[in-house]
């Protein structure tokens, strides 16, 4: 409990400039491994719009809420 806030857990509560390093826009176009994306459709950390651009940007992706 008392490392969670310098955890990963709380790094994805930080300001969103802080969280710019940690977003994989741009870094996926070489995984060719076929992979799946579960998201919650409620998730009100990291919106669906993140899981599609995640999915667009895998060539072997496929998304599932």
């Amino acid at each position: 409990m008392r490392s969670a806030q310098n955890g990963p857990i709380g790094r994805l509560y930080q300001p969103a400039p802080e969280m710019e390093q940690y977003l994989l826009d741009g870094k996926l176009q070489s995984v060719i491994t076929p992979t799946e994306i579960l998201w919650g459709e409620a998730d009100r950390m990291m919106g669906l719009e993140y899981a599609q651009r995640m999915e667009q940007e895998l060539p072997a992706a496929r998304l599932t809420l």
